[in-house]
């Protein structure tokens, strides 16, 4: 293992279920403040996405308004935050959304983002973004057991998801497992760039993003982070 690698890794024994064990050792590139009070729970500690990689999405996403659909505990919109954005951070778990709230304490940038508990169809049916990310649930680590992971497989619906988006901005991303099926994207009439994003020399998953002026790509087309 390289040094880069290595100081990505730092295993203890998850407090989590053993299934969560691979994303506890690496909580510190999901936090690098992690051991200084960020607040997590097991669904955060394996939907949340790493820090480096927020911070390359956010750059990825035009103008200076984003919804972050799927809050979760923060990560994401921590990210999209600290890269200028006025942030609307969106999650169903009240739970979630304090831990969320604490965390961008951490880092200093609360006051760029506003908290909201609910369903982001609900918000979408009003809102006005520059840009929407959408990381909706994979079903937890046993996505990958699937043969193949489709639009049906998110929590909510994949297009339901996308058509709800695409009605407030042309600007959309939405994070996708490993395993997704790519001929889904054939029901959207939207060029779509897609990038592999990273940990050291480990595919973690893809981001896809529409509207935004990229050149399209059959789904493995460019290294992100």
């Amino acid at each position: 293992m390289d040094e880069s690698r290595k100081q990505m890794v730092s295993t203890s024994i998850s407090p989590f279920a053993a299934k969560t064990q691979r994303y506890w050792d690496i909580r510190h590139s999901l936090f690098t403040r992690f051991d200084e009070g960020i607040k997590i729970d097991e669904e955060g500690l394996y939907s949340a996405k790493p820090e480096a990689i927020a911070l390359h999405i956010a750059n990825m996403l035009p103008g200076m308004s984003v919804l972050d659909a799927f809050c979760g505990v923060g990560g994401s919109a921590i990210g999209f935050a600290r890269a200028g954005k006025r942030v609307l951070a969106v999650d169903t778990s009240a739970e979630r959304i304090e831990m969320a709230r604490h965390n961008a304490e951490l880092y200093g940038v609360q006051t760029r983002i506003t908290f909201v508990v609910g369903d982001c169809r609900d918000v979408l049916s009003s809102g006005s973004f520059d840009s929407v990310y959408l990381d909706p649930q994979w079903g937890g680590p046993e996505y990958y057991a699937l043969p193949s992971f489709t639009l049906a497989h998110f929590a909510p619906h994949g297009l339901e998801l996308l058509s709800a988006a695409f009605s407030r901005t042309n600007n959309v991303a939405i994070t996708l497992p490993k395993n997704f099926e790519w001929r889904e994207f054939a029901v959207i009439d939207r060029s779509v760039f897609v990038e592999r994003n990273m940990l050291g020399d480990r595919l973690l998953f893809r981001t896809a993003y529409f509207g935004m002026n990229l050149p399209a790509t059959d789904g493995d087309g460019h290294l992100g982070v």
